[in-house]
Protein backbone atom coordinates (compact mmCIF):
# COMPACT_ATOMS: atom_id res chain seq x y z
CA UNK A 1 0.00 0.00 0.00
CA UNK A 2 1.24 3.70 -1.00
CA UNK A 3 0.08 6.74 0.09
CA UNK A 4 1.09 10.14 -0.93
CA UNK A 5 0.51 13.37 1.34
CA UNK A 6 0.66 16.93 0.41
CA UNK A 7 -1.21 18.70 3.16
CA UNK A 8 -1.93 17.73 6.96
CA UNK A 9 1.54 16.11 7.01
CA UNK A 10 2.11 16.53 10.61
CA UNK A 11 -1.26 14.51 11.45
CA UNK A 12 -0.17 12.21 9.13
CA UNK A 13 2.90 11.27 11.43
CA UNK A 14 1.64 11.34 14.37
CA UNK A 15 -0.99 9.27 13.70
CA UNK A 16 1.92 6.62 12.41
CA UNK A 17 3.80 6.93 15.15
CA UNK A 18 1.18 6.23 17.37
CA UNK A 19 1.03 3.17 16.40
CA UNK A 20 4.32 2.16 16.98
CA UNK A 21 4.65 -0.95 19.66
CA UNK A 22 8.22 -2.11 18.68
CA UNK A 23 10.86 0.50 17.10
CA UNK A 24 10.85 3.83 15.35
CA UNK A 25 14.35 4.49 13.67
CA UNK A 26 14.06 8.42 12.46
CA UNK A 27 16.40 10.12 10.05
CA UNK A 28 15.59 13.59 9.21
CA UNK A 29 17.75 17.00 8.32
CA UNK A 30 16.06 19.33 10.71
CA UNK A 31 13.47 18.45 13.91
CA UNK A 32 11.82 21.60 15.45
CA UNK A 33 7.99 20.24 15.72
CA UNK A 34 7.06 20.02 19.38
CA UNK A 35 4.07 18.21 18.87
CA UNK A 36 6.04 15.22 16.97
CA UNK A 37 8.40 15.39 19.61
CA UNK A 38 6.09 15.35 22.40
CA UNK A 39 4.97 11.70 20.77
CA UNK A 40 8.38 10.40 20.31
CA UNK A 41 8.50 11.32 23.92
CA UNK A 42 5.46 9.62 24.76
CA UNK A 43 6.61 6.54 22.69
CA UNK A 44 9.56 6.18 24.94
CA UNK A 45 8.19 6.22 28.16
CA UNK A 46 6.20 3.19 26.76
CA UNK A 47 9.36 1.85 26.15
CA UNK A 48 9.25 1.68 22.65
CA UNK A 49 13.02 1.77 20.85
CA UNK A 50 13.64 4.96 19.41
CA UNK A 51 17.09 6.13 17.37
CA UNK A 52 16.88 9.09 15.66
CA UNK A 53 19.69 10.92 13.26
CA UNK A 54 19.77 14.81 13.01
CA UNK A 55 21.85 17.00 11.05
CA UNK A 56 24.39 18.96 13.36
CA UNK A 57 23.82 22.04 13.06
CA UNK A 58 22.10 25.31 15.19
CA UNK A 59 18.91 24.59 14.09
CA UNK A 60 19.04 21.30 15.98
CA UNK A 61 21.34 22.58 18.76
CA UNK A 62 20.15 25.89 19.97
CA UNK A 63 18.77 26.28 23.60
CA UNK A 64 15.82 27.79 22.63
CA UNK A 65 14.89 23.90 20.81
CA UNK A 66 13.34 21.00 21.82
CA UNK A 67 14.91 19.33 24.77
CA UNK A 68 16.84 16.17 23.12
CA UNK A 69 18.42 15.24 26.50
CA UNK A 70 14.90 14.64 27.98
CA UNK A 71 14.61 12.00 24.70
CA UNK A 72 18.30 10.89 25.95
CA UNK A 73 16.77 10.08 29.08
CA UNK A 74 13.45 8.20 28.33
CA UNK A 75 16.35 5.98 26.51
CA UNK A 76 16.18 7.50 22.78
CA UNK A 77 19.31 7.03 21.10
CA UNK A 78 20.14 10.08 19.12
CA UNK A 79 22.81 10.69 16.69
CA UNK A 80 24.53 13.65 14.66
CA UNK A 81 25.29 12.97 11.25
CA UNK A 82 29.30 14.46 10.88
CA UNK A 83 29.70 17.34 8.85
CA UNK A 84 31.53 15.88 5.92
CA UNK A 85 28.36 13.97 5.28
CA UNK A 86 25.33 15.56 6.47
CA UNK A 87 22.44 14.34 6.51
CA UNK A 88 19.90 15.64 4.46
CA UNK A 89 17.25 12.24 4.50
CA UNK A 90 14.17 12.66 5.76
CA UNK A 91 12.24 8.71 6.56
CA UNK A 92 10.77 7.39 9.19
CA UNK A 93 10.51 3.48 9.79
CA UNK A 94 8.01 2.02 12.17
CA UNK A 95 7.90 -1.46 13.43
CA UNK A 96 9.90 -2.41 10.46
CA UNK A 97 6.34 -2.83 8.88
CA UNK A 98 5.53 1.54 7.80
CA UNK A 99 7.81 3.85 6.18
CA UNK A 100 6.91 7.33 5.97
CA UNK A 101 9.67 9.15 3.86
CA UNK A 102 9.52 12.79 1.38
CA UNK A 103 10.51 16.10 1.40
CA UNK A 104 9.05 16.95 4.34
CA UNK A 105 11.36 18.01 7.57
CA UNK A 106 9.95 17.87 10.97
CA UNK A 107 9.59 21.69 11.49
CA UNK A 108 6.97 24.09 11.58
CA UNK A 109 7.84 25.66 8.34
CA UNK A 110 7.94 22.58 6.24
CA UNK A 111 4.51 22.15 8.00
CA UNK A 112 3.40 25.59 7.55
CA UNK A 113 5.36 27.12 4.61
CA UNK A 114 6.81 25.19 2.39
CA UNK A 115 5.24 23.22 -0.45
CA UNK A 116 6.10 19.23 0.99
CA UNK A 117 5.38 15.62 -0.02
CA UNK A 118 5.04 13.00 2.03
CA UNK A 119 4.86 9.16 1.11
CA UNK A 120 3.08 6.68 3.31
CA UNK A 121 4.65 2.63 2.09
CA UNK A 122 3.44 -0.53 3.82
CA UNK A 123 3.19 -3.86 2.89
CA UNK A 124 6.10 -3.30 0.65
CA UNK A 125 8.66 -4.77 2.79
CA UNK A 126 11.80 -4.88 -0.19
CA UNK A 127 11.71 -1.25 -0.30
CA UNK A 128 11.11 -0.63 3.70
CA UNK A 129 14.25 -3.12 3.87
CA UNK A 130 16.13 -1.03 1.67
CA UNK A 131 15.78 2.17 3.93
CA UNK A 132 16.57 -0.25 6.64
CA UNK A 133 19.59 -0.88 5.55
CA UNK A 134 20.14 2.66 4.85
CA UNK A 135 19.82 3.49 8.74
CA UNK A 136 22.59 1.02 9.58
CA UNK A 137 25.01 1.70 7.40
CA UNK A 138 24.57 5.65 8.90
CA UNK A 139 24.03 4.22 12.38
CA UNK A 140 27.19 2.22 11.89
CA UNK A 141 29.72 4.98 11.18
CA UNK A 142 28.00 7.12 13.92
CA UNK A 143 28.17 6.98 17.72
CA UNK A 144 25.12 7.65 19.85
CA UNK A 145 25.56 11.61 22.13
CA UNK A 146 25.49 11.01 26.08
CA UNK A 147 24.01 14.38 26.18
CA UNK A 148 23.71 17.69 23.70
CA UNK A 149 25.77 20.18 23.98
CA UNK A 150 23.58 23.18 22.37
CA UNK A 151 25.61 26.13 20.23
CA UNK A 152 25.56 29.69 20.62
CA UNK A 153 24.53 31.41 17.69
CA UNK A 154 27.49 32.47 16.55
CA UNK A 155 28.76 28.75 17.00
CA UNK A 156 25.75 27.86 14.63
CA UNK A 157 26.51 30.19 12.55
CA UNK A 158 29.52 29.31 11.78
CA UNK A 159 28.60 25.95 11.39
CA UNK A 160 25.61 26.88 9.14
CA UNK A 161 26.18 23.47 6.37
CA UNK A 162 22.93 24.73 4.46
CA UNK A 163 22.48 28.21 5.01
CA UNK A 164 19.54 27.79 7.37
CA UNK A 165 19.57 31.43 9.01
CA UNK A 166 16.42 32.40 7.21
CA UNK A 167 15.06 29.21 7.20
CA UNK A 168 15.29 28.73 11.45
CA UNK A 169 14.35 32.35 11.60
CA UNK A 170 11.37 31.85 9.22
CA UNK A 171 10.43 28.63 11.56
CA UNK A 172 10.60 30.15 15.24
CA UNK A 173 8.12 32.51 13.57
CA UNK A 174 6.10 30.62 12.34
CA UNK A 175 6.42 28.96 15.96
CA UNK A 176 5.60 32.07 17.44
CA UNK A 177 2.58 32.35 15.47
CA UNK A 178 1.03 29.46 16.35
CA UNK A 179 1.96 29.91 20.26
CA UNK A 180 -0.07 33.20 19.50
CA UNK A 181 -3.30 31.65 18.08
CA UNK A 182 -2.94 29.33 21.42
CA UNK A 183 -3.40 32.37 23.69
CA UNK A 184 0.26 31.84 24.60
CA UNK A 185 1.18 35.83 24.32
CA UNK A 186 4.35 35.47 26.48
CA UNK A 187 5.85 32.69 24.48
CA UNK A 188 4.70 34.11 21.58
CA UNK A 189 6.73 37.44 22.41
CA UNK A 190 9.53 35.62 23.20
CA UNK A 191 9.74 33.27 19.68
CA UNK A 192 9.52 36.55 17.85
CA UNK A 193 12.25 37.96 19.98
CA UNK A 194 14.54 34.56 19.28
CA UNK A 195 13.39 35.10 15.67
CA UNK A 196 15.14 38.13 15.05
CA UNK A 197 18.24 37.60 17.26
CA UNK A 198 18.70 34.40 14.10
CA UNK A 199 18.06 37.17 11.90
CA UNK A 200 18.65 40.91 12.38
CA UNK A 201 15.53 41.33 9.43
CA UNK A 202 13.43 39.83 11.38
CA UNK A 203 13.43 42.64 13.70
CA UNK A 204 11.04 45.07 12.38
CA UNK A 205 8.59 41.93 12.04
CA UNK A 206 8.90 41.47 15.88
CA UNK A 207 8.26 44.93 16.32
CA UNK A 208 5.18 45.12 14.98
CA UNK A 209 4.15 41.54 16.78
CA UNK A 210 5.21 43.69 19.81
CA UNK A 211 2.98 46.72 18.66
CA UNK A 212 0.17 44.35 18.21
CA UNK A 213 0.48 42.82 21.74
CA UNK A 214 1.00 46.04 24.29
CA UNK A 215 -1.17 48.49 24.95
CA UNK A 216 -0.41 51.46 23.45
CA UNK A 217 -3.10 54.86 22.25
CA UNK A 218 -5.31 54.05 19.74
CA UNK A 219 -4.09 56.91 18.19
CA UNK A 220 -0.52 55.70 18.44
CA UNK A 221 -1.07 52.74 17.02
CA UNK A 222 -2.84 53.96 14.49
CA UNK A 223 0.11 55.90 12.85
CA UNK A 224 2.71 53.31 14.03
CA UNK A 225 0.52 49.91 12.22
CA UNK A 226 0.46 51.44 8.33
CA UNK A 227 2.11 49.39 6.33
CA UNK A 228 2.47 50.04 2.18
CA UNK A 229 0.66 48.43 -0.44
CA UNK A 230 2.75 45.89 -1.36
CA UNK A 231 5.59 46.41 -4.55
CA UNK A 232 6.01 44.97 -7.71
CA UNK A 233 9.13 43.03 -7.71
CA UNK A 234 11.05 44.27 -11.38
CA UNK A 235 13.69 42.28 -12.68
CA UNK A 236 17.22 44.25 -13.52
CA UNK A 237 19.80 42.57 -15.90
CA UNK A 238 23.28 43.42 -15.27
CA UNK A 239 26.34 41.64 -17.07
CA UNK A 240 26.31 38.47 -15.04
CA UNK A 241 23.09 37.72 -14.87
CA UNK A 242 21.78 38.90 -11.76
CA UNK A 243 20.40 41.57 -10.27
CA UNK A 244 18.02 43.39 -8.44
CA UNK A 245 14.51 45.12 -8.15
CA UNK A 246 12.86 48.30 -7.69
CA UNK A 247 10.16 49.35 -5.81
CA UNK A 248 8.26 51.78 -7.72
CA UNK A 249 8.41 50.75 -11.28
CA UNK A 250 5.51 53.17 -13.21
CA UNK A 251 2.49 51.70 -14.56
CA UNK A 252 3.43 51.93 -18.22
CA UNK A 253 7.19 49.90 -17.48
CA UNK A 254 7.70 46.73 -19.06
CA UNK A 255 10.53 43.70 -18.21
CA UNK A 256 13.09 42.95 -20.50
CA UNK A 257 13.03 39.23 -21.70
CA UNK A 258 15.16 36.76 -20.39
CA UNK A 259 16.82 34.71 -22.59
CA UNK A 260 16.50 31.03 -21.50
CA UNK A 261 20.20 30.38 -21.91
CA UNK A 262 21.75 33.65 -21.81
CA UNK A 263 25.21 33.82 -20.17
CA UNK A 264 25.06 37.66 -20.09
CA UNK A 265 22.58 40.07 -19.97
CA UNK A 266 21.80 43.25 -20.01
CA UNK A 267 22.51 45.95 -17.11
CA UNK A 268 19.06 47.94 -17.31
CA UNK A 269 15.66 48.02 -19.04
CA UNK A 270 15.09 51.33 -21.09
CA UNK A 271 12.89 52.78 -18.56
CA UNK A 272 14.16 55.83 -16.35
CA UNK A 273 12.67 53.98 -13.39
CA UNK A 274 13.31 50.48 -13.73
CA UNK A 275 17.14 49.73 -12.06
CA UNK A 276 16.64 50.91 -8.64
CA UNK A 277 16.80 48.81 -5.66
CA UNK A 278 14.68 48.49 -2.59
CA UNK A 279 15.19 51.00 -0.53
CA UNK A 280 15.37 49.63 3.48
CA UNK A 281 18.59 49.57 5.39
CA UNK A 282 21.10 51.35 3.79
CA UNK A 283 24.64 50.17 4.27
CA UNK A 284 27.97 52.04 4.15
CA UNK A 285 29.61 52.70 0.85
CA UNK A 286 32.75 51.03 0.81
CA UNK A 287 34.66 53.95 -1.17
CA UNK A 288 37.56 51.82 -3.53
CA UNK A 289 40.59 54.50 -1.98
CA UNK A 290 41.09 56.62 0.61
CA UNK A 291 40.87 59.97 -1.20
CA UNK A 292 36.89 61.12 -2.33
CA UNK A 293 35.98 60.30 -5.77
CA UNK A 294 35.31 63.65 -8.00
CA UNK A 295 34.05 63.70 -11.34
CA UNK A 296 36.69 65.23 -14.31
CA UNK A 297 36.98 65.84 -17.82
CA UNK A 298 39.50 62.95 -19.29
CA UNK A 299 40.36 61.06 -22.65
CA UNK A 300 40.39 57.49 -22.32
CA UNK A 301 41.34 54.76 -24.56
CA UNK A 302 38.63 51.42 -24.58
CA UNK A 303 40.19 49.14 -26.55
CA UNK A 304 37.51 47.29 -28.58
CA UNK A 305 40.17 44.89 -30.48
CA UNK A 306 43.64 43.52 -30.19
CA UNK A 307 44.87 44.77 -33.38
CA UNK A 308 47.16 47.75 -34.15
CA UNK A 309 43.99 49.85 -35.94
CA UNK A 310 42.56 50.17 -32.27
CA UNK A 311 40.94 53.63 -31.43
CA UNK A 312 40.53 56.07 -28.70
CA UNK A 313 37.13 57.21 -28.27
CA UNK A 314 36.93 61.13 -26.42
CA UNK A 315 34.61 60.15 -23.50
CA UNK A 316 33.60 63.62 -21.91
CA UNK A 317 33.22 61.87 -18.19
CA UNK A 318 35.06 59.60 -16.16
CA UNK A 319 36.31 59.06 -12.75
CA UNK A 320 39.28 59.93 -10.86
CA UNK A 321 40.79 59.68 -7.86
CA UNK A 322 41.53 63.26 -6.28
CA UNK A 323 45.11 64.06 -5.72
CA UNK A 324 46.56 66.56 -3.60
CA UNK A 325 45.63 69.15 -5.16
CA UNK A 326 42.35 71.12 -3.40
CA UNK A 327 39.49 69.75 -4.23
CA UNK A 328 37.20 71.69 -7.06
CA UNK A 329 34.20 73.23 -6.20
CA UNK A 330 31.23 70.90 -6.60
CA UNK A 331 29.76 71.68 -9.84
CA UNK A 332 26.16 72.97 -10.40
CA UNK A 333 23.58 70.45 -11.03
CA UNK A 334 22.55 69.75 -14.40
CA UNK A 335 18.94 71.25 -14.74
CA UNK A 336 16.81 68.67 -15.72
CA UNK A 337 15.48 68.74 -19.45
CA UNK A 338 12.51 70.31 -20.38
CA UNK A 339 9.90 68.00 -21.23
CA UNK A 340 8.91 67.99 -25.01
CA UNK A 341 6.09 65.67 -26.49
CA UNK A 342 7.75 64.74 -29.64
CA UNK A 343 11.29 63.60 -28.23
CA UNK A 344 9.67 61.73 -25.22
CA UNK A 345 6.80 59.95 -28.24
CA UNK A 346 9.97 58.85 -29.88
CA UNK A 347 12.14 57.60 -27.11
CA UNK A 348 8.70 55.82 -26.16
CA UNK A 349 8.11 53.85 -29.69
CA UNK A 350 11.88 52.83 -29.74
CA UNK A 351 11.26 51.51 -25.89
CA UNK A 352 8.67 49.53 -28.01
CA UNK A 353 11.28 48.58 -30.77
CA UNK A 354 13.46 47.61 -27.85
CA UNK A 355 11.13 45.22 -26.39
CA UNK A 356 10.35 43.76 -29.96
CA UNK A 357 14.48 42.79 -30.31
CA UNK A 358 14.39 45.87 -33.56
CA UNK A 359 17.32 47.17 -32.40
CA UNK A 360 18.13 49.07 -34.93
CA UNK A 361 14.77 50.61 -34.74
CA UNK A 362 15.09 51.41 -31.76
CA UNK A 363 18.19 53.50 -32.11
CA UNK A 364 16.86 55.45 -35.18
CA UNK A 365 14.20 56.58 -32.57
CA UNK A 366 16.10 57.12 -30.29
CA UNK A 367 18.57 59.57 -32.41
CA UNK A 368 15.35 61.07 -33.43
CA UNK A 369 14.30 62.10 -29.82
CA UNK A 370 18.02 63.06 -29.57
CA UNK A 371 17.93 66.04 -32.73
CA UNK A 372 15.24 67.23 -30.81
CA UNK A 373 16.21 67.09 -27.91
CA UNK A 374 19.88 66.82 -27.57
CA UNK A 375 20.22 66.89 -23.93
CA UNK A 376 18.42 64.31 -23.57
CA UNK A 377 20.44 61.99 -21.00
CA UNK A 378 17.63 59.08 -21.29
CA UNK A 379 18.05 58.66 -25.24
CA UNK A 380 21.43 58.71 -25.13
CA UNK A 381 21.48 56.03 -21.94
CA UNK A 382 19.07 53.75 -24.06
CA UNK A 383 20.92 54.09 -27.17
CA UNK A 384 24.09 52.90 -24.87
CA UNK A 385 21.40 49.76 -23.71
CA UNK A 386 20.98 48.45 -27.23
CA UNK A 387 24.66 49.02 -27.87
CA UNK A 388 25.20 46.70 -24.83
CA UNK A 389 22.90 44.12 -26.48
CA UNK A 390 24.70 44.23 -30.08
CA UNK A 391 27.76 43.73 -28.18
CA UNK A 392 29.14 47.05 -29.57
CA UNK A 393 30.89 48.28 -26.08
CA UNK A 394 32.76 50.71 -27.26
CA UNK A 395 29.59 52.51 -28.69
CA UNK A 396 27.84 51.47 -25.20
CA UNK A 397 30.61 53.54 -23.49
CA UNK A 398 30.02 56.29 -25.31
CA UNK A 399 26.56 57.00 -25.25
CA UNK A 400 27.05 56.14 -21.73
CA UNK A 401 29.34 59.45 -21.17
CA UNK A 402 27.42 60.97 -22.82
CA UNK A 403 24.25 60.45 -20.88
CA UNK A 404 26.31 61.38 -17.91
CA UNK A 405 27.56 64.32 -19.50
CA UNK A 406 23.83 65.85 -19.46
CA UNK A 407 23.13 63.91 -16.70
CA UNK A 408 25.64 63.42 -13.72
CA UNK A 409 23.50 62.08 -11.35
CA UNK A 410 22.31 58.83 -13.13
CA UNK A 411 23.89 55.83 -11.84
CA UNK A 412 22.17 53.54 -13.95
CA UNK A 413 24.71 55.70 -16.73
CA UNK A 414 27.68 55.10 -14.83
CA UNK A 415 26.34 51.37 -14.07
CA UNK A 416 26.37 51.43 -18.24
CA UNK A 417 29.46 52.31 -18.64
CA UNK A 418 31.75 50.46 -16.29
CA UNK A 419 30.05 47.44 -17.99
CA UNK A 420 31.51 48.45 -21.02
CA UNK A 421 34.69 49.04 -19.65
CA UNK A 422 34.60 46.13 -17.99
CA UNK A 423 33.77 43.78 -21.68
CA UNK A 424 36.90 45.83 -23.04
CA UNK A 425 38.99 45.25 -20.68
CA UNK A 426 39.48 48.83 -18.84
CA UNK A 427 38.89 47.11 -15.06
CA UNK A 428 39.98 49.85 -13.30
CA UNK A 429 37.83 52.14 -15.34
CA UNK A 430 35.47 50.10 -14.79
CA UNK A 431 35.64 50.47 -10.95
CA UNK A 432 36.02 53.73 -10.77
CA UNK A 433 32.38 53.88 -12.65
CA UNK A 434 31.05 51.17 -10.53
CA UNK A 435 32.11 53.39 -7.40
CA UNK A 436 30.22 56.59 -8.65
CA UNK A 437 26.96 54.38 -8.80
CA UNK A 438 27.38 53.11 -5.79
CA UNK A 439 27.63 56.34 -4.69
CA UNK A 440 24.75 57.64 -5.89
CA UNK A 441 22.81 54.64 -5.21
CA UNK A 442 24.45 52.77 -2.17
CA UNK A 443 22.01 49.79 -1.85
CA UNK A 444 21.97 48.57 -5.37
CA UNK A 445 23.35 44.94 -4.97
CA UNK A 446 23.80 44.51 -8.85
CA UNK A 447 26.35 47.65 -8.84
CA UNK A 448 27.93 46.06 -5.44
CA UNK A 449 27.80 42.41 -7.43
CA UNK A 450 29.38 44.48 -10.79
CA UNK A 451 32.11 45.93 -8.45
CA UNK A 452 33.27 43.24 -6.05
CA UNK A 453 33.58 41.00 -9.67
CA UNK A 454 35.88 43.70 -11.05
CA UNK A 455 38.28 43.91 -7.97
CA UNK A 456 38.63 40.46 -7.85
CA UNK A 457 39.81 40.51 -11.63
CA UNK A 458 42.14 42.98 -10.37
CA UNK A 459 43.56 40.95 -7.70
CA UNK A 460 41.91 43.41 -4.82
CA UNK A 461 40.35 40.12 -2.92
CA UNK A 462 40.07 41.86 -0.09
CA UNK A 463 37.89 44.67 -1.21
CA UNK A 464 36.12 42.38 -3.12
CA UNK A 465 35.31 40.14 -0.22
CA UNK A 466 34.06 43.32 1.37
CA UNK A 467 31.56 44.23 -1.41
CA UNK A 468 30.69 40.46 -1.50
CA UNK A 469 29.43 40.84 2.27
CA UNK A 470 27.97 43.56 1.37
CA UNK A 471 25.93 41.79 -1.21
CA UNK A 472 25.01 38.60 1.03
CA UNK A 473 23.56 41.17 3.54
CA UNK A 474 21.47 43.41 0.41
CA UNK A 475 20.20 40.19 -0.95
CA UNK A 476 18.85 38.76 2.20
CA UNK A 477 17.43 41.92 3.21
CA UNK A 478 15.21 41.34 -0.27
CA UNK A 479 14.30 37.85 -0.14
CA UNK A 480 13.15 38.57 3.27
CA UNK A 481 10.73 41.12 2.07
CA UNK A 482 10.21 39.50 -1.27
CA UNK A 483 10.46 35.73 -0.99
CA UNK A 484 9.97 34.91 -4.78
CA UNK A 485 13.01 37.58 -6.13
CA UNK A 486 14.86 34.83 -7.97
CA UNK A 487 17.67 37.41 -8.67
CA UNK A 488 18.46 38.11 -5.33
CA UNK A 489 18.37 34.71 -4.22
CA UNK A 490 20.78 34.00 -7.17
CA UNK A 491 23.19 36.84 -6.30
CA UNK A 492 22.92 35.91 -3.01
CA UNK A 493 23.94 32.07 -3.79
CA UNK A 494 26.94 33.05 -5.63
CA UNK A 495 28.27 36.27 -3.96
CA UNK A 496 28.17 33.38 -0.76
CA UNK A 497 30.01 31.23 -2.87
CA UNK A 498 32.73 34.09 -3.74
CA UNK A 499 33.16 34.41 -0.05
CA UNK A 500 33.83 30.75 0.25
CA UNK A 501 36.24 30.57 -2.12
Amino acid sequence: MEQVFFKNIQHTIISELQEASQNIQIAVCWFTNQAIFDVLAQKASQNVSISLILLDDYANKREEGLRFNDLIGLGVKLYFSDKPAPIHHKFCIIDNATLLTGSYDWTYFSESKAVENLMLIKENQPIIDAFASEFMMLTSVLSPVASVATYSMAEGLINDIFGLKQYLSEDVYLQALQADENGEDLKALNLMHHSAQIDEYKAEVQQEFIKEKTTVSSEATSQETQTEEPQEEVVVYTSRGLGGFSPTPAPEEEIAEITPNESVEIPEVIQENQTEIVDNQAIENQVMEENPIEINTQVVEFHENTTPENQSIEVNVTINQATDNPPIEEAIPTPEPVFNAEAESLIQQGELAYQQNRYDDAVQFFSQAIAIQGNSAKAFLNIAIVKWRQGRFGEQAEYAAQSIQHDPTNNKAFNTLALAQDKMGNTLEAINNYTKALELSPDNYSYLWNRAVALKMMGRRQEAVLDFTKVVKLCNQVVMSQPNNQNAKQTLNAAMKEMGS
